[in-house]
């Protein structure tokens, strides 16, 4: 049992350093408290796949870290390495505002699938232009 409440320890340590080093962590943090009491408010169950979006940051957090701890300089392969795990934030991000958007939609407006994409792609477009989805390079 000793060994599981160390385990337990460097786990949430890891999450402790996410969520102070890693802003993009946070403002996923932030959507995916605010897509829990939106559900809540919406009668919906918990959307499962929004953790996703959290899990992937996390691991592009450890690709990055890795790639700078074995190649320190600008190497076109680590550089592409990190842009590919970035990517998969990227995407797994996008996809869950659409999907989102769509089952919001329905849920408070009763909107159709096709107006809420429509909504969704809207919300991905301002954020985007807003940079909250972007991360850049350190």
């Amino acid at each position: 049992m000793k060994r599981f409440g160390k385990s337990v320890r460097f786990a949430i340590s890891g999450i402790a350093h996410l969520v102070k080093s890693q802003r993009s962590f946070r403002i996923q943090l932030c959507f995916a408290i605010t897509v829990i009491i939106l559900s809540i408010f919406a009668g919906l169950s918990t959307q499962e796949s929004l953790w996703i979006v959290l899990i992937l940051e996390a691991i592009n957090t450890f690709v990055e870290e890795l790639v700078d701890l074995i190649d320190r300089s600008t190497n076109s392969s680590a550089r592409v390495v990190k842009d590919v795990a970035a990517a998969a934030v990227l995407l797994a991000s996008v996809f869950a505002v659409l999907v989102g958007s769509v089952v919001f939609a329905n849920a408070f407006f009763d909107l159709s699938f096709a107006y809420g994409l429509l909504f969704g792609i809207i919300i991905t477009a301002s954020l985007f232009l807003l940079g909250l989805l972007g991360g850049g390079y350190r």
